[in-house]
This record gives C-alpha cells, sequence and structure tokens, in this order.
C-alpha cells in the first residue's frame, strides 16, 4: 500500500467551525428535526436520551429526594395529532414532546413530567429544580449543534472518516498497537450509518486521534496488509467496531487472565494446536461448525479467551468464508495465530498434491527412465 503517498491527517474543515452558531429556539428545533430520516431521529433521539441520563447520573440530582430518573419518552408526531394514543402528557395534563419518566424508590410508583414540572410534583428544593431544568436544557443546546450543521447541508464527514478507518486499519498490524478510543470510533461509525453531521468535538477529537495513530507509524510488512483487504475492512469496520475483543489487546482474554495480565509482564500464548484446532473446526460446514466451536470454547483452553471472540469469528467466516478477509476482521492475535496454521496447512497441502502428481508420472515410466529421471533430479537439486 502507498501509505505515504494517499494517507495523511486531514486539514480541518471549514464545516465543522461553529461561527455565528446560536442555540435554536424551539420552532426551529422542530423544523430541522421533522425534515431528518427517520434512522437520523432515531439517533437523535438515542443521543438524547443518553446525555440526559449521563446528566442526572452525574450530580445525583435527585439523590436527596424519593426519586429517580428512569427513562425519556419521544412524541415524534408533537405538535401534530396523528395518534392520539401515543400522545404524551405531564402530570398537569399538559402535552409533551419530551416525557421525562421518574420512580418513586420508596413505592416504585412511576411518574411521566414535563421538564419544567419537577419542583412541583417531585417536592425537591427550587434550586435542585432549576439545576435539572439548566443540565436539561444544556442537553438540547449539545444537540443544536448537530441540527445546526444539518441546516448549513453540512453531511457526514467521508474524508475523515476514510482516514480514520486506514489509520486504524494500520493500527492493526503494529507490534505494540496504539490503544484506540473505541466509544469514539463507535459515535462516529453510528453517525456515518445514518449519514449525519457528527458533533464538533468528536470531529476535533478523531483529528486527534489519527493524529496520534500517525505518530505511532511504522514499516509493515504483514503478508495480508494490502489495499484491497483494506477496502473490505473499511467497509465493515462500521458494524466491526462494536465488537468489544477487536480493538484493545487484552480485550480477547479471560476475565481472570486480564487481572493477572495487570500485574505480570509476560504476555499469555496459545500452543499451535489450539490455532490448529479451530481451523479444523472451522473448515466444516454449517451448523456443525458452530456446535462444535461452541464446544471448543467452553472446555480447556478454549475457556482463555472471551466468548465473543468466537462468536465474532464464526460470524465473520459465515460472511466471508475463512479467507484474507475474515482474518483482517478478526483480533490482531487471532488472526496471526490462524493465519500460521492455515500457511502451514497448504504448503503441506501443496507438497502432498506435487508428491501424488510425481508418483503419477514415475508410474508410467520403466525403472530405467525412473532411475534417470531421479539421476537428473538429484543432479539439478545440488547445483
Amino acid at each position: 500500500m502507498n501509505e505515504e503517498k494517499e494517507w495523511h491527517v486531514p486539514v480541518e474543515s471549514d464545516d465543522y467551525k461553529l461561527d455565528n452558531s446560536r442555540p435554536l429556539t424551539i420552532k426551529e428545533r422542530l423544523e430541522i428535526y421533522v425534515k431528518l430520516t427517520k434512522q437520523q431521529r432515531e439517533l437523535i433521539d438515542a443521543h438524547r436520551k443518553y446525555l440526559i441520563r449521563s446528566e442526572f447520573l452525574k450530580d445525583n440530582y435527585l439523590k436527596a429526594s424519593d426519586w429517580e430518573f428512569l427513562d425519556l419518552k419521544i412524541d415524534e408526531n408533537y405538535p401534530n395529532t396523528i395518534d392520539e394514543k401515543n400522545k404524551l402528557y405531564c402530570q398537569c395534563g399538559r402535552r409533551l414532546k419530551y416525557q421525562y419518566i421518574v420512580r418513586s424508590k420508596a413505592t416504585n410508583q412511576t411518574m411521566g413530567l414535563g421538564i419544567q414540572h419537577f419542583k412541583d410534583h417531585l417536592n425537591i428544593p427550587s434550586q435542585v429544580a432549576k439545576e435539572i431544568v439548566d443540565r436539561l436544557n444544556n442537553v438540547d443546546f449539545a444537540l443544536d449543534e448537530l441540527l445546526w450543521l444539518k441546516r448549513r447541508g453540512v453531511e457526514f464527514p467521508e474524508g475523515l472518516w476514510k482516514s480514520y478507518a486506514f489509520f486504524v486499519y494500520q493500527n492493526q498490524f503494529r507490534k505494540v498497537p496504539y490503544d484506540i478510543n473505541v466509544s469514539l470510533g463507535r459515535r462516529f461509525a453510528d453517525f456515518k450509518e445514518v449519514e449525519m453531521p457528527i458533533y464538533v468535538s468528536d470531529y476535533h477529537e478523531i483529528l486527534r486521534e489519527i493524529e496520534q495513530l500517525r505518530i505511532f507509524h511504522e514499516p509493515i510488512t504483514h503478508p495480508i496488509y494490502n489495499e484491497e483487504n483494506f477496502r473490505h475492512f473499511e467497509t465493515n469496520l462500521v458494524a466491526n467496531i462494536q465488537q468489544e475483543t477487536l480493538f484493545h489487546q487484552a480485550s480477547i482474554w479471560s476475565s481472570q487472565i486480564q487481572k493477572r495480565i495487570k500485574t505480570h509482564q509476560e504476555q499469555p500464548s496459545l500452543p499451535n494446536h489450539f490455532f490448529e484446532e479451530i481451523v479444523t473446526i472451522l473448515e466444516k460446514e454449517s451448523p456443525v461448525r458452530e456446535k462444535e466451536l461452541m464446544l471448543f470454547a467452553n472446555k480447556g483452553m478454549g475457556k482463555w479467551l472471551q466468548k465473543e471472540v468466537y462468536l465474532h469469528l464464526l460470524e465473520r467466516v459465515e460472511a466471508n468464508g475463512l479467507n484474507e478477509v475474515t482474518l483482517n476482521e478478526i483480533h490482531p492475535f487471532m488472526r496471526d495465530g490462524l493465519l500460521s496454521c492455515i500457511e502451514k496447512k497448504e504448503k503441506t497441502e501443496a507438497v502432498t498434491t506435487s508428491l501424488e502428481k510425481i508418483k503419477t508420472i514415475l508410474s508410467e515410466l520403466d525403472n530405467e527412465s525412473r532411475e534417470t529421471l531421479m539421476k537428473q533430479l538429484k543432479k539439478e537439486w545440488q547445483e
């Protein structure tokens, strides 16, 4: 791969500068929101729920009371009237777009509230109620950034994704890989999947991540490190980055071995026959392959690895077969162990095939011709 020419740290885009930005009004927010695709709205809503839950947990605003935050419900049709039964209301009867579900720790009673009515219904101090409202409004301001970018016609940064994918791919072949921010990568992948512009802060964080990956650059001569395999890796990165055990060196090992890694210098390893047995299993037809691999995972040294490692390997083999594409999309430790066994097996099979051909040729010759041929081959070999 022509790494030096083609790949570099991208220059900051003017699209991801928040000059002249401001918080949106409720009306502006709704106007942009309704123009999003269903998948984009679901992403925004999921992030809203996550951010709100984080705000409640961060400072335990309800800790002093009997109430705890449980969930956020969203009426996508608000303020229109389409489906009467899916409308959301506050305890006071006011219709809501966002309904905050809280639960009593004493009675297990649940209550749906609008943002302005925490103090009235939960019997909490005015200052605490104000801080809750301020924090929840801050969530809207954070999401306004995405809607503001969308209104300006800013798209998902595909060029940034391609550079990120390349450096992550390259990182998988390093002797000591850089510990990437998987949470950031997953968020980046989520936004790519729905073709949504990303948070400005994430944009700059991705640039910094790429720069760190570039600094760790080293020449790579791995036999399956090439442009065609990178293209497959890039295509499947959106799904693969969700795997817990793919991008951290120690993550494939069982929890017990991970604890030992923290206190011992020597790194765990597995013998060749471990990988040879896995290759033999993977070459079988499904569903025999799945059954035998799960049995292998639950006995002996098979239990040294996380079960997810086997499930992900199985999924990739089912999708691609046992080939370079699959090996490029699994943990480097597993990739190199399996690749070594596959190459050894292919060499053995090639020798066996050649030997059978030689036997066939020799069987068609008389004794004198066979001896002449063998002498000639021996002579050429020695030369």
